[in-house]
């Protein structure tokens, strides 16, 4: 094939007459759907493939990594009218996450688990979920202002779009610290005041959680609205962990 460039006339190869494989036919890997409205002004929405793109990023910015994987509502154990009952109330929270949700009480019983199936959920409605674990992370936060530096996690975590608190004032003694509650307090506060959607688990009933701070045991009850506050009963017979190990002849 012949161009003139310049007033010279070139020989080029010719191109390839096959037809172009897309990895999205759809778009044609444009990432977008263009289009013509009757008024000829011309618009552009995201294609599906776009979106699965930003889903994905979402779940990596969690910090939910493996645990999301096989943590899902399809994979919660159901053994009793109250794991049903659970289920039921997670997914309707994750249907229209209005308020809070607040999940205490016996270890191994699926909070973990319930928790993070209502974030992967959220996170496949396009919302960008951060995932806090209160003993490693709060530590991180205390270590960074000891080193009076301005913590970005903290940060991060106040402003989230949604926030998950896995076992809140979990610690290495039976009781948390001043600087456990104080940290509690000004994250609590500051989700409360924005009114961003929160979800917290936690080996304490909302009752425990008063004994320690009547405001953040005040503001968690408010804004879950009764309606998400769940709690577990102390008893071994809810713990799954060991419930499955029987099963598993374990």
């Amino acid at each position: 094939m012949q161009l003139t460039i310049l007033g010279k006339t070139i020989e080029v190869p010719d191109g390839d007459d096959r037809p172009r494989e897309y990895k999205c036919p759809k778009c044609r890997d444009k990432e977008y759907i263009f289009y013509t409205d009757e008024n000829g002004c011309e618009f552009a929405d995201p294609c599906d493939c776009l979106r699965r793109k930003w889903t994905l990023a979402r779940f990596e910015r969690s910090g939910l990594g493996e645990l999301a994987k096989r943590s899902t509502f399809k994979t919660y154990w159901i053994n009793t009218p109250l794991q049903a009952q659970i289920k039921k109330a997670a997914e309707e929270y994750a249907e229209d996450p209005r308020g809070w949700f607040f999940i205490g009480g016996q270890t191994g019983s699926g909070k973990t688990h319930i928790c993070t199936a209502i974030c992967m959920r959220l996170i496949k409605h396009g919302r960008d979920v951060r995932y806090m674990r209160w003993r490693q992370d709060s530590e991180q936060i205390r270590e960074d202002k000891f080193a009076r530096n301005d913590s970005s996690k903290l940060k991060a975590f106040r402003t989230a779009d949604v926030l998950y608190i896995d076992d809140l004032f979990k610690g290495d003694s039976e009781t948390p610290s001043k600087q456990d509650i104080k940290l509690a307090f000004d994250l609590i506060s500051s989700r409360y005041d924005s009114q961003l959607p929160t979800i917290i688990s936690s080996e304490l009933s909302i009752g425990g959680v008063v004994s320690y701070d009547e405001a953040i045991g005040g503001r968690i009850t408010e804004m879950t609205k009764l309606e998400h506050l769940i709690y577990v009963k102390q008893d071994e017979a809810a713990n799954m962990r060991l419930r499955k190990g029987v099963h598993n002849g374990n």
